[in-house]
Protein backbone atom coordinates (compact mmCIF):
# COMPACT_ATOMS: atom_id res chain seq x y z
CA UNK A 1 0.00 0.00 0.00
CA UNK A 2 1.40 3.16 -1.33
CA UNK A 3 0.52 6.31 -0.02
CA UNK A 4 2.08 9.85 -0.50
CA UNK A 5 1.69 12.85 1.92
CA UNK A 6 3.89 15.91 0.88
CA UNK A 7 5.25 19.11 3.03
CA UNK A 8 6.20 22.19 1.79
CA UNK A 9 8.47 25.16 2.66
CA UNK A 10 8.84 28.10 0.63
CA UNK A 11 12.61 27.71 1.15
CA UNK A 12 13.83 23.77 0.14
CA UNK A 13 12.62 21.82 -2.25
CA UNK A 14 9.14 19.92 -1.45
CA UNK A 15 9.45 16.81 0.82
CA UNK A 16 7.28 13.97 0.62
CA UNK A 17 6.29 10.92 3.08
CA UNK A 18 5.80 7.59 1.33
CA UNK A 19 4.43 4.53 3.32
CA UNK A 20 5.09 1.69 1.92
CA UNK A 21 3.44 -1.95 3.44
CA UNK A 22 1.98 -5.20 1.49
CA UNK A 23 -1.40 -5.35 3.71
CA UNK A 24 -3.13 -3.44 6.16
CA UNK A 25 -2.20 -5.49 9.30
CA UNK A 26 1.80 -5.54 8.38
CA UNK A 27 4.50 -3.17 9.22
CA UNK A 28 5.26 0.34 7.17
CA UNK A 29 8.16 1.31 6.03
CA UNK A 30 8.68 5.18 5.28
CA UNK A 31 10.97 6.65 2.21
CA UNK A 32 11.53 10.18 2.87
CA UNK A 33 12.62 12.30 0.30
CA UNK A 34 12.71 15.57 -1.82
CA UNK A 35 13.66 15.61 -5.50
CA UNK A 36 17.23 15.22 -4.95
CA UNK A 37 17.91 12.70 -2.37
CA UNK A 38 16.07 11.00 0.34
CA UNK A 39 16.35 7.78 2.85
CA UNK A 40 14.00 4.95 3.95
CA UNK A 41 12.99 4.02 7.68
CA UNK A 42 12.28 0.24 8.35
CA UNK A 43 12.22 -2.33 6.37
CA UNK A 44 9.63 -4.77 7.03
CA UNK A 45 8.95 -7.96 7.26
CA UNK A 46 8.25 -10.37 4.25
CA UNK A 47 10.06 -10.69 1.01
CA UNK A 48 7.50 -9.19 -1.30
CA UNK A 49 7.68 -5.84 1.26
CA UNK A 50 11.27 -5.14 0.46
CA UNK A 51 10.59 -5.59 -3.47
CA UNK A 52 8.03 -3.00 -3.19
CA UNK A 53 9.77 -0.47 -1.02
CA UNK A 54 12.66 -0.88 -3.85
CA UNK A 55 10.46 -0.33 -6.61
CA UNK A 56 8.74 2.71 -5.28
CA UNK A 57 11.96 4.52 -4.33
CA UNK A 58 13.01 3.44 -8.09
CA UNK A 59 9.86 5.38 -8.78
CA UNK A 60 11.20 8.33 -7.58
CA UNK A 61 14.76 8.14 -8.17
CA UNK A 62 14.87 6.19 -11.59
CA UNK A 63 18.96 7.61 -12.38
CA UNK A 64 19.99 4.37 -9.90
CA UNK A 65 20.32 7.07 -6.96
CA UNK A 66 20.40 4.85 -3.85
CA UNK A 67 18.94 5.79 -0.46
CA UNK A 68 21.45 8.13 1.54
CA UNK A 69 21.00 5.61 4.82
CA UNK A 70 18.27 3.49 5.96
CA UNK A 71 17.23 3.95 9.66
CA UNK A 72 15.67 1.12 11.58
CA UNK A 73 13.49 2.61 15.08
CA UNK A 74 14.05 -1.06 16.96
CA UNK A 75 15.46 -4.73 15.59
CA UNK A 76 12.12 -6.76 15.55
CA UNK A 77 11.91 -9.37 13.19
CA UNK A 78 8.65 -6.93 11.27
CA UNK A 79 11.43 -3.97 10.52
CA UNK A 80 14.40 -5.97 9.17
CA UNK A 81 13.97 -8.83 7.42
CA UNK A 82 13.00 -6.92 4.19
CA UNK A 83 16.51 -5.94 4.18
CA UNK A 84 17.41 -8.86 1.52
CA UNK A 85 15.13 -8.27 -0.75
CA UNK A 86 15.35 -4.51 -0.74
CA UNK A 87 19.05 -4.67 -1.46
CA UNK A 88 18.56 -7.83 -4.06
CA UNK A 89 15.45 -5.65 -5.75
CA UNK A 90 17.94 -2.51 -5.68
CA UNK A 91 20.74 -4.71 -7.17
CA UNK A 92 23.50 -3.55 -4.71
CA UNK A 93 24.95 -5.26 -2.15
CA UNK A 94 25.57 -2.80 0.94
CA UNK A 95 23.72 0.51 1.94
CA UNK A 96 24.35 2.21 4.88
CA UNK A 97 21.69 0.70 7.53
CA UNK A 98 21.71 2.43 11.15
CA UNK A 99 20.43 1.52 14.38
CA UNK A 100 21.11 3.86 17.38
CA UNK A 101 23.03 1.40 19.95
CA UNK A 102 24.94 -1.63 20.63
CA UNK A 103 21.49 -2.57 22.63
CA UNK A 104 19.57 -2.60 19.39
CA UNK A 105 21.72 -4.93 18.15
CA UNK A 106 21.68 -6.74 20.81
CA UNK A 107 18.21 -7.42 20.45
CA UNK A 108 18.41 -8.36 16.61
CA UNK A 109 20.27 -10.66 17.37
CA UNK A 110 17.85 -12.26 19.82
CA UNK A 111 14.98 -12.33 17.54
CA UNK A 112 17.31 -13.46 14.71
CA UNK A 113 18.21 -16.69 16.80
CA UNK A 114 14.75 -17.29 17.84
CA UNK A 115 13.39 -16.97 13.87
CA UNK A 116 16.43 -19.10 12.77
CA UNK A 117 15.39 -21.84 15.54
CA UNK A 118 11.90 -21.81 14.24
CA UNK A 119 13.26 -21.21 10.27
CA UNK A 120 9.83 -20.08 8.79
CA UNK A 121 11.83 -19.23 6.06
CA UNK A 122 11.76 -22.90 4.28
CA UNK A 123 7.82 -23.39 4.18
CA UNK A 124 6.26 -20.14 4.20
CA UNK A 125 4.77 -18.15 1.58
CA UNK A 126 5.31 -14.64 2.74
CA UNK A 127 9.11 -15.31 3.38
CA UNK A 128 12.34 -16.66 1.62
CA UNK A 129 15.53 -18.86 2.80
CA UNK A 130 17.41 -15.64 1.35
CA UNK A 131 15.68 -14.09 4.30
CA UNK A 132 17.43 -16.56 6.87
CA UNK A 133 20.45 -15.55 9.62
CA UNK A 134 22.29 -18.40 7.88
CA UNK A 135 22.21 -17.55 4.40
CA UNK A 136 21.92 -13.30 5.14
CA UNK A 137 24.91 -11.91 7.60
CA UNK A 138 22.43 -9.11 9.15
CA UNK A 139 25.45 -8.45 11.46
CA UNK A 140 27.49 -7.22 8.20
CA UNK A 141 24.96 -4.95 7.21
CA UNK A 142 23.35 -3.21 10.20
CA UNK A 143 25.77 -0.93 11.99
CA UNK A 144 25.49 1.51 15.01
CA UNK A 145 24.87 5.09 14.12
CA UNK A 146 28.22 6.76 15.39
CA UNK A 147 27.53 10.03 13.58
CA UNK A 148 24.69 13.03 13.54
CA UNK A 149 22.25 13.16 10.59
CA UNK A 150 21.87 15.40 8.12
CA UNK A 151 19.96 15.99 4.48
CA UNK A 152 18.42 17.90 2.28
CA UNK A 153 21.16 20.58 2.31
CA UNK A 154 21.03 21.46 6.38
CA UNK A 155 17.87 19.65 7.62
CA UNK A 156 18.98 17.62 11.16
CA UNK A 157 17.55 14.05 11.07
CA UNK A 158 16.77 13.97 15.30
CA UNK A 159 17.24 10.58 16.41
CA UNK A 160 15.22 10.23 19.80
CA UNK A 161 16.51 6.89 21.43
CA UNK A 162 17.42 5.84 25.36
CA UNK A 163 13.48 5.35 26.00
CA UNK A 164 13.10 2.61 28.84
CA UNK A 165 12.22 -0.94 28.13
CA UNK A 166 9.00 -0.74 26.43
CA UNK A 167 7.31 -2.21 23.18
CA UNK A 168 10.86 -3.30 22.25
CA UNK A 169 13.81 -3.44 24.70
CA UNK A 170 15.56 -0.47 22.65
CA UNK A 171 13.56 1.93 20.27
CA UNK A 172 14.28 5.13 18.43
CA UNK A 173 12.07 7.99 16.87
CA UNK A 174 12.93 10.07 14.05
CA UNK A 175 12.01 13.77 14.19
CA UNK A 176 12.34 16.42 11.31
CA UNK A 177 11.67 19.78 12.92
CA UNK A 178 11.12 22.12 10.23
CA UNK A 179 7.91 19.74 8.93
CA UNK A 180 7.13 18.67 12.79
CA UNK A 181 7.30 15.07 11.56
CA UNK A 182 7.54 12.45 14.07
CA UNK A 183 8.24 8.87 12.69
CA UNK A 184 7.56 6.64 15.56
CA UNK A 185 8.14 2.99 14.94
CA UNK A 186 6.02 0.92 16.80
CA UNK A 187 5.58 2.86 20.42
CA UNK A 188 2.55 5.31 18.36
CA UNK A 189 -0.18 3.17 16.36
CA UNK A 190 -2.82 5.30 14.04
CA UNK A 191 -5.80 2.83 13.59
CA UNK A 192 -3.83 -0.18 14.15
CA UNK A 193 -2.90 -2.64 17.46
CA UNK A 194 -0.88 -1.98 19.84
CA UNK A 195 0.27 -6.03 21.30
CA UNK A 196 0.38 -6.69 24.61
CA UNK A 197 1.46 -10.12 25.06
CA UNK A 198 0.01 -11.95 28.21
CA UNK A 199 3.24 -12.77 29.28
CA UNK A 200 5.43 -11.15 31.88
CA UNK A 201 8.78 -11.96 30.47
CA UNK A 202 10.67 -10.56 28.01
CA UNK A 203 9.37 -8.22 26.86
CA UNK A 204 6.15 -7.90 27.53
CA UNK A 205 6.25 -7.84 31.18
CA UNK A 206 3.79 -5.25 32.68
CA UNK A 207 6.85 -3.18 34.05
CA UNK A 208 7.35 -2.71 30.05
CA UNK A 209 4.11 -1.43 29.74
CA UNK A 210 4.27 1.04 32.11
CA UNK A 211 7.01 2.43 30.77
CA UNK A 212 5.43 2.22 27.55
CA UNK A 213 2.99 4.09 28.49
CA UNK A 214 5.34 6.98 30.04
CA UNK A 215 6.99 7.16 27.02
CA UNK A 216 3.78 8.43 25.61
CA UNK A 217 2.93 10.52 28.20
CA UNK A 218 6.14 12.26 27.89
CA UNK A 219 5.62 12.76 23.92
CA UNK A 220 2.47 15.60 24.27
CA UNK A 221 5.07 17.86 26.36
CA UNK A 222 8.33 17.27 24.40
CA UNK A 223 6.44 17.72 20.82
CA UNK A 224 4.53 20.40 19.68
CA UNK A 225 0.67 20.17 19.30
CA UNK A 226 1.00 20.46 15.69
CA UNK A 227 2.99 17.60 15.10
CA UNK A 228 2.45 14.71 12.68
CA UNK A 229 2.59 11.04 13.49
CA UNK A 230 3.94 8.55 10.79
CA UNK A 231 4.05 4.96 12.43
CA UNK A 232 5.83 1.67 11.70
CA UNK A 233 1.89 -0.21 11.73
CA UNK A 234 -1.51 1.73 10.69
CA UNK A 235 -2.05 4.52 8.72
CA UNK A 236 -0.79 8.17 9.14
CA UNK A 237 -2.24 10.60 11.26
CA UNK A 238 -5.77 11.41 9.62
CA UNK A 239 -8.78 12.96 11.64
CA UNK A 240 -7.53 13.35 15.03
CA UNK A 241 -4.93 15.38 16.56
CA UNK A 242 -1.31 14.28 17.70
CA UNK A 243 -2.65 15.06 21.34
CA UNK A 244 -5.94 12.76 20.59
CA UNK A 245 -3.74 9.90 19.03
CA UNK A 246 -1.50 10.13 21.75
CA UNK A 247 -4.11 9.99 24.30
CA UNK A 248 -6.03 7.15 22.80
CA UNK A 249 -2.67 5.27 22.85
CA UNK A 250 -2.37 5.84 26.27
CA UNK A 251 -5.88 4.85 26.89
CA UNK A 252 -6.02 1.49 25.29
CA UNK A 253 -2.75 0.57 26.41
CA UNK A 254 -4.07 1.18 30.25
CA UNK A 255 -7.19 -0.99 29.26
CA UNK A 256 -4.81 -3.69 27.88
CA UNK A 257 -2.49 -3.84 31.32
CA UNK A 258 -5.48 -4.08 33.64
CA UNK A 259 -6.72 -7.14 31.18
CA UNK A 260 -3.83 -9.25 30.49
CA UNK A 261 -1.82 -8.49 33.92
CA UNK A 262 -4.45 -7.99 35.80
CA UNK A 263 -2.60 -4.64 37.26
CA UNK A 264 -4.36 -2.04 39.63
CA UNK A 265 -1.82 0.29 38.67
CA UNK A 266 -3.27 2.36 36.08
CA UNK A 267 -1.33 5.54 36.20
Amino acid sequence: MLHDVVTSSNEKPVMRFAKVRVSTDSSNSWIVRNEHEGFIIDCGCYWEHGEILARKWRENFPNDKLPAFIFLTHTHSDNILGLPSLLNELNVTQIPVYVSSVGALNEMNYWLEIWQDINPFESSTLLDKRQSPNQFRYNEHIKVLDHPLTMFGDEKIHIISNFPAAESIHSSMIYISTVRALFTGDLVAVNSHLFVSPSDTYSDSDNHVCNWIGVLQSLSCAFPSSTRLYPAHGDEQSSMSFIETIDANIRWLTYMRALVFNSCNTT
